[in-house]
């Protein structure tokens, strides 16, 4: 439903999954999520190999800063220089015991895949269970060519914006994320916990 929201602090991250069909060097990844209720701490995201139904081995990982009391953003680091080939990876956003916050859904052009970090470990529930997250994922690279001519990743929109990514199921040459107006975040309701034994609550 319009609004809805899953809890995000130390008990409950989540991961997004994306698809390559060449090399990349990704410049900055961004997630829509917010600190409404905690202090300042840190996310720590990640790009893990694909673990399957869930996010496999970490290739790279670096925290950000949050700052205390922030409504829900696009949060995130830049300038990261992490070089993928092709393939299928999983991004993911993990909380300190500062952070208390949430992670707006309904993204209008989401990924095929999610997954759920609960009690200190990626939860496998089935191929496609989490999809009913929806989070709002985007991420910015450039082609690695073997002539030099950089295609740069517009990424835009709510969902994994990336020109070039592919999402699993889809073509090569389909971008995972399509352009589109930067997303308003209107009629969010308060957070809902998703549950590990299955799937979340929310209030709307």
């Amino acid at each position: 439903s319009a609004g809805t929201s899953w809890t995000f602090d130390y008990t409950q991250g989540f991961a997004g999954e994306f698809s390559v069909g060449s090399a990349y060097t990704v410049h900055s990844i961004e997630g829509f999520f917010g600190n409404q209720g905690g202090g300042a701490g840190s996310v720590t995201i990640s790009i893990h190999a694909d673990g399957g139904n869930i996010p496999g081995n970490v290739l790279f990982s670096a925290p950000m800063s949050l700052a205390a009391n922030v409504a829900p953003d696009w949060y995130g680091l830049s300038g990261l220089g992490w070089n993928i080939g092709a393939g299928t990876y999983w991004v993911s956003f993990v909380t300190d015991l500062e952070i208390s916050g949430s992670m707006p859904g309904n993204a209008p052009d989401p990924l095929d895949e999610y997954g759920q970090y609960s009690g200190q470990a990626w939860l496998d529930l089935g191929e496609n269970y989490f999809d009913y997250l929806e989070l709002g994922i985007r991420m910015d690279g450039t082609q690695v060519q073997a002539v030099p001519e950089p295609a740069g990743l517009a990424l835009t929109g709510f969902g994994l914006a990336a020109l070039g990514f592919s999402r699993r199921r889809a073509k090569p040459a389909e971008s995972l994320f399509r352009k589109s107006p930067a997303m308003e975040m209107t009629g969010i309701g308060e957070p809902g916990r998703c549950r590990a034994s299955g799937r979340g609550r929310h209030r709307s």
